[in-house]
């Protein structure tokens, strides 16, 4: 049987013109978390970059299983700690 997993969008404000948010996933049947991928926004919005996002989400989604392809905490702080050090993001 397949893991169920539930997502959450994560945001953190980087200055007054950027911003990354965060596409985690818990897990449901031990309750930990992963960060599948980090998106970084800029002002102004733009549609189709918002688009492309959430069909990235999708085709990772489905393309590798969440539970091969994210590093797993308990919980979502860690993750996003976790996955900030892996690609070296400053924050």
């Amino acid at each position: 049987m397949s893991s169920l997993y539930r997502e959450w969008r994560v945001w953190r404000r980087i200055d007054a013109e950027h911003a990354v948010m965060y596409a985690c996933l818990e897990r449901l049947n031990d309750r930990l978390f992963g960060v599948q991928s980090a998106d970084f926004h800029k002002l102004p919005p733009s549609d189709a970059i918002m688009g492309a996002h959430a069909r990235q989400f999708v085709e990772l989604f489905i393309e590798l299983d969440p539970g091969d392809r994210c590093a797993w905490h308990e919980s979502l702080e860690e993750a996003i700690a976790c996955h900030d050090r892996e690609f070296g993001n400053p924050y």
